[in-house]
C-alpha cells in the first residue's frame, strides 16, 4: 500500500515525521555544528551524523527476530493495516508481509526466505498458497530495513538530528530525524543492534505510513526459514 516511494525507492525512515517538534530534542547548542561524512553517493551531516554511522556499525551480521504493527493511510484517508516480520541468522533471512485489513483485494500475505542455499518467494491469497523455488540470491532480504541499508540507499545531502531516545518493544532506541530535498522523517534504532524498531511520516502526496516494533529479539528459531508446510513449492531449479 500507500506511494511506491514510500515503500520501495525510499526507505519508511525517509517520509515526513508527524512528531510535535518538542521531541525535536536532543540536539544541544554544541551538537549543531555540521559533521559530514561520504555515504553511498550521498553525504550525511548535521548533529546526529555520527552518532547514526556508529550506531550503523554494530548492526551488521547481526542475528535477530523483528515483527511490526504498519498503518498506511492513503490520500483519500483510506487505511490499509498488518503486520511484518523480519529474521536474520546470516546468510539466512526471512521477510513476511501480512496486510489484515484494507481493500479487500490487499489482502493476503507474501513471504521471502533465503536459507543460505535456496531462495523461496511465498504468498497466500484466500485458499491459495505457494511457493517458488530457487538458488539462493546471496541477500539479506530483512537488510531492507536496517541502518546500513538506510545509510548505502543515501543520495544527496542528506541532514540527521538526534531526538530523544524511546524505549519500543522493549528495546532502547536511538531515534533521529533524517531530511533530504525531497522528504523528511523519523527513525528510531535500537541501540544494541541497529534494528528498526520505529519509522513514522508522512509522504508528499499527504499519504502516512507508521511502522512500530511490536517485539524484539536476538535469538531466531531455525523453523522460520523453512517454507510453510501448507504452501505448495515449485522448484524453478
Amino acid at each position: 500500500g500507500g506511494d511506491d516511494s514510500t515503500t520501495t525507492k525510499d526507505t519508511p525512515t525517509k517520509a515526513a515525521s508527524s512528531q510535535p517538534d518538542g521531541e525535536k530534542t536532543a540536539a544541544s547548542s554544541t551538537g549543531q555544528a555540521t559533521a559530514a561524512a561520504t555515504s553511498g553517493s550521498g553525504s550525511l551531516s548535521g548533529s546526529g551524523a555520527d552518532e547514526l554511522k556508529k550506531l550503523a556499525k554494530s548492526a551488521n551480521q547481526k542475528t535477530f527476530t523483528v515483527s511490526y504493527d504498519m498503518e498506511v493511510t492513503g490520500a483519500d484517508k483510506k487505511a490499509t493495516k498488518g503486520k511484518m516480520t523480519f529474521a536474520q541468522k546470516p546468510p539466512k533471512s526471512y521477510t513476511a508481509f501480512e496486510t489484515t485489513e484494507g481493500p479487500s483485494d490487499s489482502i493476503g500475505s507474501f513471504i521471502i526466505i533465503d536459507d543460505g542455499t535456496n531462495s523461496f518467494l511465498c504468498s497466500s491469497s484466500g485458499a491459495d498458497k505457494s511457493c517458488l523455488k530457487s538458488k539462493s540470491g546471496g541477500g539479506t532480504a530483512s537488510d531492507v530495513f536496517s541502518l546500513n541499508s538506510l545509510i548505502s540507499s543515501i543520495e544527496g545531502k542528506t541532514e540527521v538530528t538526534a531526538l530523544k531516545d524511546q524505549k519500543i518493544a522493549g528495546a532502547d532506541s536511538k531515534c533521529f530525524r533524517i531530511k533530504d530535498s525531497t522528504s523528511e522523517g523519523t527513525a528510531c534504532f535500537a541501540k544494541d543492534s541497529g534494528i528498526l524498531t520505529l519509522a513514522d511520516g508522512v509522504d508528499t502526496d499527504a499519504s502516512k505510513t507508521t511502522i512500530r516494533a511490536n517485539k524484539v529479539a536476538t535469538n531466531v528459531d531455525d523453523k522460520i526459514f523453512e517454507p510453510p508446510k501448507d504452501y505448495t513449492v515449485t522448484d524453478l531449479g
